[in-house]
């Protein structure tokens, strides 16, 4: 199969830079890059692009059949005959009847694979290029090239383009095109890992997917859920390349396919020194500079699935006893070597030793290679039978989501025998699964309360900790802060308790509007999340990570968690089955949707949601759901935002409650999207007014501020509002209750500084509903030139949103004409209705005046006008406030 032929039925992208560079030059090229990368098609379209409707275009493809045959490539795009017994008679005759009735300045030649050429056909090239021809091919790098085809770049006929492999993110956007939806990111960086950016093998191992069901969409996001890069069509590829290695460098690929990656000391030592020689020089494997390690790997992920699967599980097990034994002989210096040692020894059949097992799956787990923890874990428990190996198996099973598993191995009342620490260990583990996996708060408190009880006041403090955390996760903020309060201030507390309590408690105290304590205690709580270590800190350090989100949700600052729950959520994409990643994702949804980035929110969450739906490790999936919901409805979604309460109901957990405030809070909006504004209201109050009697007064203001957003009076809501900023810590609730008061005065310069509040606290929807409640005051007071500058903070706000459809921007009139641009689109128009010219708007924006020309002729197609002063005019604008000239 031919990569033009595999890779025809995909949107052509990510080629700007190398069609570029061709475009600029005209003179053909010759495209060099490795098999599978998409030149074919770059060929394709660069023929297209540059050859006029008026030349002469000739396609040849070399093929390996015919390599043997003189002028065999050119038999089926010449009709005369060509006599290989007189050569230069038939490369006269040749080149004729490539010129046509022209001469060959005006041919365009496209030879696909010209390493392949016969000496012939590849003379026949060069000669074409020499009289002028314009002449483009893609040469497979690694491979023997003609010699004359060599002469067209070194002889300077034509450039040599090199073409590389898509990186991560280009096969994402690829991949979004592709499949008409996005692609989560998980997925999308195992593709990345799976085929490093070969189109072909993309492509390949995509169709295999959707056909066998493990490319799946999940509410309009897209996952990928098979468990290996397995697809025959690129396997067969793989191995007819492999089948014409020696047996040597045959062998030294078997060792890297069974346990890559490794020490070239350690391949020299099964395979000698000359064989891995040879496999470099043959491009079969590749090395890395690992610190002071010079590591060996194959050439690709895909040559290691294709080498493991043709190994009969005897010869795997063989080559996979070589290696272990001998990394142990060289030196088994690393923390991973153990680990490989192991899985190694597992896969051979081997002596287990239970501690080593023990200790590999830890290390494993601490990974987040879940799947690899669960099998060395459940080897060390089969060679021993130990309490303590089973408590193993039990904790990676719960993050596993085997909750069932769980219950029905600990659920019953430990042995006699056990000791304080593995009653303790059980009950944690029990009540896990009992409250996250099954929403059952009162069996999982009670199972608690027996076990602090059994274990005494020595061995309770993470039971402790536990009870603190799922109280808040109940919804029960206050009594949660005082359970967890007393570990936190025992010193003899171990980390692992502390951090429980930790996660009950600063989130309480977060939602009660308790910002300083909360402030005051995190940097001693992160560094706890450290000090845990990587078998403890990736499976601890998810409330710790909520409660400094909902500190910066309250007081401010968050593009700083944005920074920092990024770097975890990208660091959790790499590590195969990190049950956090989902987690990630939602953070940073709900993070958008605080700061007005609605599309952005929408986008994040759905792939959260999807995530999720496959391991929700901690009843997070609900609440995904509940913010996608508010996001689609503040963007004006009914139909969206009403689906996605829908799916919620059926997913929403009995026992936790933590979460109310944004299930009312989507189902609010969903019903203001749908118009039922009424109902809306009467939602968001209700549960602002729950949560103040609960003592959660910072959720609970938000969801009064919620109610006044939605058309609530203000009158209705300045007590319970104020009342809150008395008593909460933190700018954002007292922008709330401010805001109340100057809707309610209808304050021009109230509604003003409210807007400076919330863009100060990066509020940015808030911000510009405030802008453009001024912009109405003013309106309404006849000042025009208020109304005009209030209108363009509201229109320059809305900008960094994208479209929204909230009550408060109804009677914003440029809203309306905003919310059918795209958010690139919106900035163009916003700054050219302020009189920039085209020049300054691309210097500002890094574009190029040609960019900055087409934005604009969209936006004037879209809002049906034709000129500044129209613009100005439909984004409700008023006069520029710079003189710029188009």
């Amino acid at each position: 199969m031919s990569g033009a032929a595999a890779q025809s039925g995909w949107p052509f992208v990510g080629r700007d830079a190398e069609l570029a560079d061709i475009e600029r030059i005209r003179a053909g090229a010759v495209l060099f890059g490795e098999g599978g990368i998409g030149k074919s098609r770059l060929l394709g379209v660069a023929v297209e692009r540059i050859a006029p409707s008026s030349d002469r275009v000739v396609r040849v493809a070399a093929t390996e059949s015919l390599a043997a045959v003189p002028f065999g490539a050119f038999a089926g795009a010449l009709a005369c005959d060509l006599d290989p017994g007189a050569p230069f008679a038939a490369i006269s005759r040749a080149l004729r009847a490539l010129a046509g009735d022209g001469d060959l300045e005006h041919l365009v030649l496209a030879v696909d694979d010209a390493h392949l050429l016969d000496d012939a056909s590849a003379g026949v090239v060069l000669l074409a290029a020499q009289a002028g021809a314009r002449v483009f091919a893609t040469v497979r790098s690694g491979e023997q090239v003609p010699e004359a085809v060599t002469r067209l770049w070194k002889d300077e006929y034509v450039p040599r383009v090199e073409v590389r492999a898509f990186d991560e993110d280009e096969v994402g956007a690829l991949l979004d095109i592709a499949l008409g939806a996005p692609l989560d990111s998980r997925s999308r960086h195992r593709l990345y890992e799976a085929t490093q950016g070969n189109l072909l093998f993309l492509r390949e191992l995509v169709q295999h997917a959707r056909e066998q069901g493990a490319l799946v969409e999940r509410g309009g996001v897209w996952s990928w859920t098979g468990a290996d890069a397995f697809a025959p069509g690129i396997l067969d590829l793989i191995e007819d390349r492999l089948r014409r290695l020696s047996p040597e460098v045959r062998g030294v690929a078997e060792v890297l396919a069974v346990g890559e990656p490794l020490g070239r000391s350690v391949v020299e030592a099964i395979c000698t020194r000359a064989a891995c020689s040879t496999a470099l020089e043959h491009g079969v494997i590749t090395t890395v500079a690992s610190g002071r390690r010079d590591e060996l790997r194959l050439v690709h992920p895909l040559y290691t699935q294709a080498v493991r699967a043709s190994l009969s599980p005897g010869r795997r097990a063989h080559v996979a006893g070589q290696i272990a034994d001998t990394i142990l002989t060289v030196g088994a210096r690393r923390r991973d070597d153990r680990l490989r040692v192991a899985v190694l020894q597992l896969d051979a059949g081997a002596g287990r030793d239970p501690d080593a097992l023990a200790t590999a799956a830890r290390e494993a787990g601490s990974r987040g290679d879940l799947a690899l923890a669960q099998r060395l874990a459940r080897a060390a428990f089969e060679a021993t039978g130990t309490m303590e190996s089973e408590l193993l198996l039990g904790d990676i099973a719960y993050w596993a989501g085997e909750h069932d598993e769980v219950v029905a191995r600990f659920g019953s009342e430990p042995p006699d025998d056990a000791t304080a620490e593995q009653v303790a260990h059980a009950a944690l583990l029990v009540s896990s699964s009992l409250y996250w996996g099954f929403g059952r708060f009162d069996d999982a408190d009670a199972l608690l309360d027996r076990a602090i009880a059994r274990v005494g006041p020595d061995h309770a403090h993470s039971l402790i900790g536990q009870r603190s955390q799922i109280l808040m996760f109940a919804g029960r903020a206050l009594d949660s802060i005082e359970v967890g309060r007393p570990v936190l201030e025992d010193p003899a507390a171990p980390i692992d308790a502390r951090l429980r309590a930790y996660a009950g408690v600063l989130i309480s105290q977060a939602m009660c509007g308790q910002l300083v304590a909360v402030e005051a205690e995190l940097p001693t709580a992160l560094q706890l999340v450290l000090a845990a270590g990587p078998d403890l800190s990736i499976f601890t350090s998810g409330g710790v990570m909520i409660a400094n989100f909902v500190v910066r949700l309250f007081g401010g600052g968050l593009d700083e968690i944005d920074t920092l729950i990024g770097a975890l959520h990208a660091d959790a994409v790499r590590r195969p089955g990190d049950p956090f990643v989902g987690a990630w994702s939602l953070l940073l949804g709900r993070s958008a949707l605080a700061q007005g980035r609605l599309a952005e929110a929408a986008t994040r969450l759905r792939e959260a949601a999807s995530l999720l739906d496959h391991r929700d490790f901690r009843g997070m999936l609900p609440w995904t759901l509940a913010t996608l919901a508010q996001a689609l409805g503040a963007a004006g979604d009914g139909a969206g935002a009403t689906a996605v309460i829908d799916d919620l109901l059926e997913v929403r957990a009995p026992g936790m409650h933590h979460i109310d405030i944004d299930i009312e809070l989507g189902r609010a909006w969903a019903a203001a999207a749908r118009g039922e504004r009424s109902h809306a209201r009467e939602i968001a109050e209700k549960i602002g007014r729950s949560l103040m009697d609960d003592g959660q007064l910072a959720v609970g203001a938000f969801a009064l501020h919620d109610a006044l957003r939605l058309g609530t009076e203000p009158s209705v809501l300045l007590d319970g509002l104020d009342d809150a900023a008395a008593r909460c810590e933190g700018p954002v609730v007292a922008a709330f209750a401010l805001h109340a008061h100057a809707r309610a005065l209808s304050d021009l310069d109230g509604m003003l500084e409210v807007a400076n509040a919330f863009q100060t606290s990066g509020w940015l929807l808030h911000a510009a509903e405030c802008a453009a409640g001024a912009a109405s005051i003013a309106a309404e007071a006849g000042l025009r030139v208020r109304e005009q500058e209030a209108a363009r903070l509201a229109a320059a706000l809305l900008a960094a949103c994208g479209p929204a459809a909230t009550p408060m921007l109804d009677q914003f009139g440029g809203r309306r004409a905003l919310g059918t641009l795209t958010v690139r689109e919106q900035e163009v128009a916003l700054l050219a209705a302020s009189g920039m010219s085209k020049r300054e708007i691309a210097d500002l924006l890094f574009l190029s005046i040609r960019t900055i020309g087409n934005h604009i002729n969209h936006v004037y197609a879209k809002l049906g006008i034709s000129t500044r002063e129209e613009l100005r005019l439909a984004l409700d604008l008023g006069e520029p406030s710079a003189s710029g000239v188009a």
